[in-house]
């Protein structure tokens, strides 16, 4: 088997305050060779921390972290910077370009950073950000500065600086935020073609339907990772899509925040749940299910399912028709509305 070009043993990162704060606990995370990966979560609960870990931008404070085979727990501030730039291309929603510099100027930038800086001349860094320039479509844009380009092209430059070294991960955080849809759906394309070329991707992102260009997603919420699996076409699985390893297929899931999930691997069908904590008490479980309409707790509220995710649940008893938006007006009835994500 491949290494992995990402392993996380029981990494965490925690900031020392006072007080000291966990922003990602212990977690392990494989990726490997080719793989594209989706980081989703709500801001602020741990996304962007697991983004700077795997950008080698932040060290952890527990566990190890293997790039590519390489530990680089124990490795100094310059030779994780010096590993960064050979092996890892970071793509963020903010440019940081210099805006009087030509789009190769800019590009080559990435070169300054990789350990063999020194035995590259100017006009090889430049050739090799032509060479990069050209992968995101921009090789005519080359010679212009780049306070003369569109923002769609200054965000191509920037990921055109992600390719240079030709790492063996593109990590990116949000790399369509901000731009036109025509643009964000440009620079999409160009990563999935990435992807397709064999480069390993992950892509942080708040936004579903970019997660939904992945094969695979895991969400940080409270600093808790929990990986949601592989998916295809649109529809998330609870394992490698059948091609990969000959799995059938498992848990569909239509959003990569949620638990709207659907058993639809052709042995059984029709139980789904919504709900955004895993904790929650009482679902009953898909060996348990015999209607694929109704689910009940245990404690006797049952309820009716459907694509969109819970339609409506009430207590025995209840009056049929009434119902409360909420448990504070009325413990004879509560019905709650779930859209489709």
């Amino acid at each position: 088997m491949s290494t992995p070009v990402v392993e996380f043993r029981e990494v965490g990162l925690t900031l020392p305050g006072p007080p000291p704060a966990t922003v990602l606990g212990p977690c392990g995370l494989t990726v490997r060779p080719g793989e594209y990966l989706a980081v989703t979560g709500p801001p602020g609960e741990g996304r962007s921390a697991l983004v700077d870990l795997l950008g080698l931008l932040t060290a952890p404070t527990r566990g190890r972290y293997l790039l590519d085979g390489v530990d680089t727990t124990a490795l100094t501030d310059r030779r994780r910077s010096a590993l960064r730039g050979r092996r890892i291309g970071l793509l963020r929603t903010a440019d940081l370009l210099m805006p009087d510099r030509t789009a190769a100027e800019n590009a080559a930038l990435a070169l300054l950073y990789t350990a063999d800086r020194g035995t590259r001349r100017p006009a090889e860094r430049l050739a090799a950000a032509g060479e990069a320039l050209a992968r995101v479509g921009l090789a005519a844009r080359a010679a212009r500065p780049v306070r003369g380009l569109t923002p769609g092209e200054r965000r191509r430059v920037a990921l055109a600086r992600a390719l240079a070294a030709d790492p063996v991960l593109l990590v990116c955080e949000e790399p369509s935020g901000g731009l036109a849809p025509q643009d964000a759906e440009h620079l999409l394309d160009l990563m999935d073609g990435l992807n397709a070329d064999g480069l390993t991707v992950v892509l942080a992102t708040g936004d579903g339907s970019v997660a939904a260009r992945a094969d695979r997603v895991v969400t940080v919420r409270g600093g808790v990772l929990r990986d949601l699996g592989w998916h295809g076409g649109g529809v998330w699985r609870g394992g490698p899509p059948a091609g990969r390893d000959g799995s059938p297929g498992g848990w569909s899931n239509a959003s990569p925040d949620g638990w709207s999930n659907r058993w639809s691997d052709g042995w059984s069908d029709g139980w789904s749940e919504e709900w955004p904590e895993p904790e929650e008490e009482g679902w009953a479980e898909p060996d348990t299910l015999v209607d694929p309409a109704a689910w009940a707790e245990p404690d006797g509220w049952s309820g009716q399912t459907g694509r969109s995710g819970l339609v409506g649940w009430s207590a025995p008893g209840d009056r049929s028709g009434r119902s409360g938006r909420g448990p504070d007006e009325g413990p004879d009835a509560y019905e709650e509305e779930v859209g489709a994500r």
